[in-house]
């Protein structure tokens, strides 16, 4: 009788193996600062009460810095603000939030089926919470996280990392997450501020372009600093390792290339600091008069 020889399977090929493990979807999370859901004064108290509470944004003592903004500076500002609000606002209702929906829609159109992208607010809503909760339920392999502000400041970029860092802390499984802290010399972004400023000096001729930039505490510089580099001033003529995350100088060279995309002279533009919530901060300011700015 002979025996029966055992059945023998082929080993796998690599092909084979690769086969068995399906493709794996990347998040994308986009985080603007936000908006009120109305501008009715009272979303907007709501609104700025998480907003100018912030830590990162008005960086004093929670003691001092909860009283002083919910019970004396936002019951005055509310009001005030929420006459511009109405004043922007549209059919579609805040400007930044439908803005950034499309934004989302754009981009999830333009990476394909292997990206998830999902969009959320610093303050109120769609809360950046959320927008995780879309990415952790798509069981995305890694999560890009970016902030939608060209320049890194703590106030705003440095705010969105803590707060997404925050909420996933408590997830049982954390993915891989990377995140984008500025894009302030991208060639991408750079050329599309020249696009957007040539077709509007193909129009009329300017005497002088503002290049305009929301101001910041120049204490926020120094804090940034451990190296005391910074000197408000030559510093930022130049962007090395030592200022690369110094928001005044990443505005500077930010505007040193829109200015040469646009064929710009050194003195046919200036760079100024705008929106000052307290004193002493970056500076040149910007004078409503644009002739003096």
């Amino acid at each position: 009788m002979n025996p029966v020889a055992p059945e023998t399977t082929a080993a796998p090929t690599p092909a084979a193996a690769a086969a068995t493990i399906t493709a794996r979807r990347i998040g994308i999370l986009l985080v603007n600062l936000g908006t009120p859901d109305s501008p009715e004064t009272s979303d907007v108290r709501r609104y700025l009460n998480e907003f100018l509470t912030d830590g990162r944004v008005v960086d004093m003592p929670a003691a001092i810095r909860y009283p002083l903004f919910q019970g004396l500076v936002v019951p005055l500002r509310a009001p005030k603000s929420a006459k511009i609000y109405k004043e922007l606002w549209t059919d579609r209702g805040s400007p930044l939030l439908f803005h950034g929906l499309d934004l989302k829609a754009k981009v999830q159109e333009a990476l394909g089926d292997g990206y998830v992208v999902a969009f959320g607010m610093r303050y109120q809503k769609p809360s950046i919470a959320k927008a995780l909760e879309e990415l952790r339920a798509a069981a995305v392999e890694r999560i890009v996280v970016l902030p939608l502000f060209p320049q890194y400041a703590s106030a705003s970029t440095g705010s969105v990392q803590e707060k997404v860092m925050a909420l996933v802390k408590d997830w049982w499984i954390v993915p891989s997450i990377n995140f984008i802290s500025q894009f302030a010399t991208e060639p991408g972004f750079i050329a599309s501020i020249v696009a957007r400023g040539r077709a509007e000096m193909d129009k009329q001729p300017y005497d002088h372009v503002v290049l305009s930039y929301h101001g910041i505490p120049e204490r926020h510089v120094k804090k940034g600093d451990p190296t005391n580099y910074c000197r408000f001033g030559s510093c930022c003529d130049t962007l090395t390792d030592q200022n690369q995350y110094c928001y005044r100088a990443q505005c500077f060279a930010t505007s040193r290339l829109i200015a040469a995309g646009l064929g710009l002279k050194p003195e046919q533009y200036t760079v100024s600091f705008q929106s000052r919530l307290q004193s002493a901060c970056a500076t040149p300011g910007c004078n409503p008069t644009p002739t003096k700015c």
